[in-house]
Formats: structure tokens, sequence, C-alpha cells
């Protein structure tokens, strides 16, 4: 009988499956009362001219709403998210959002 080997670095002889970790891009955004939302990056894009951020706060990745934002580069690589105030803006915003996940599948 042969033993079983693998290098998972668990020092155990079992067949198991491990976690994946994945590294992603963090923002925290402002709360109205004081504290702030750590959210993940899903995506950046453009949309006739302007740039958006989608984001899912981080507690929530599976199955969190998704938060649509318009941004400004700033010096040094960060960002400031612009709510989206136009209903109009933002429905073309989430729907191009939207196509692009549909492109990913």
């Amino acid at each position: 009988m042969t033993e079983h080997q693998h290098n998972c670095g668990c020092n155990h002889d079992h067949e198991h499956e491990h976690e994946e970790t994945y590294e992603y891009d963090v923002i925290s955004i402002p709360m109205e009362d004081g504290g702030e939302l750590d959210c993940v990056v899903i995506d950046t894009f453009e949309v006739d001219g302007g740039n958006y951020i989608a984001l899912v706060a981080e507690d929530e990745v599976e199955d969190g709403d998704i938060l649509l934002f318009k941004y400004e580069e700033l010096e040094d690589e960060e960002i400031e998210l612009v709510e989206i105030e136009s209903e109009e803006e933002f429905d073309r915003v989430a729907e191009v959002f939207n196509q692009l996940g549909e492109d990913e599948e």
C-alpha cells in the first residue's frame, strides 16, 4: 500500500479542498454616522467619457448590493468617489455595468 502525499502544508495525509485566497482592492467609504464601509472594487469602467466604479461591501461580497459611483482620479493613485445624482445617468451606468458582466460570462 502506498501512502498518499500532498504538499498543501497542512501536515495531514488525506485529500481535502483548500480555500483559495484572492487579492482585491478595498476602498473605505465614509458613512454619515462617522464610520466607514469597506468595499471591494469589482470593476472600473468608462461610460460616455466619465469614469465609474462598481463596489460591493466587503462583508457582503457573495450576495451584496452593487454600489455604483462616478470617480475622479487624484494624485498618488487616489480617487474621489462622486455620487451619481441623475437617474438617467445612473440607469445608463448600470446598463453598461450589466453588459460588462454578461460579456465576461
